[in-house]
């Protein structure tokens, strides 16, 4: 499943904010949108074509612990990664390969990608399929999604499957895709602003 932004974004003239890099993250963002919002329909389309319910949350009382519960293993998340870029070659590796992929983004287009993809994808995968697919089946595909099985993005895909597990498990032990949707998006927001700001890899 990536801090300031970048120096153009920041008290930008009109001119600047008219540079191609700008024009390439408001393409993104929109791509971004649009993608993931599709995710969700078809998460919910799933939903009602199977007579099911994508359950956020177990109440309002639980929905607090829900956000903290999420947030701590997207930052546990977060931690693992950074961790493992500081002692694998090949997880430095994948993290250049990606951030040379991505545009240089603001912190409002982190925000923007961050959210729709936790939202998008944990409808999808945590909310419309695990609970007709099992908790293995889904975290596999989530992670084939993310980079196949073979090629240069094969390690993102065990990456992936680990971390769709993760919140997978989270989901089924909350009762809900609450907890896993904040998870997801603390995971890309940081991750995303430190492949896509100005000290990317």
């Amino acid at each position: 499943m990536t801090d300031e932004g970048p120096p153009h974004l920041q008290g930008a003239s009109l001119s600047e904010a008219a540079s191609p890099t700008s024009a390439d993250a408001q393409q993104f963002s929109r791509v971004v949108i649009a993608f993931y919002a599709a995710m969700a329909v078809v998460g919910h389309l799933l939903a009602w074509l199977t007579d099911s319910e994508i359950r956020w949350t177990n109440g309002a009382a639980a929905a607090g612990i829900d956000v903290a519960v999420g947030a701590g293993v997207g930052l546990a998340i977060v931690g693992a990664t950074a961790f493992g870029e500081r002692r694998f070659e090949w997880a430095r590796r994948l993290s250049q390969r990606l951030a040379s992929s991505l545009p240089t983004l603001s912190r409002g287009h982190v925000a923007i990608s961050a959210v729709a993809s936790g939202i998008g994808e944990e409808v999808l995968f945590r909310g419309a399929l695990q609970p007709h697919l099992g908790l293995i089946v889904t975290s596999l595909l989530f992670g084939v999604i993310h980079g196949g099985v073979t090629g240069p993005l094969r390690t993102w895909a065990l990456f992936a499957t680990v971390a769709g597990f993760t919140l997978g498990a989270l989901a089924a032990a909350r009762g809900g895709i609450l907890a896993p949707v904040v998870a997801h998006m603390v995971v890309n927001g940081i991750n995303l602003a430190k492949l896509t700001g100005p000290t990317r890899p």
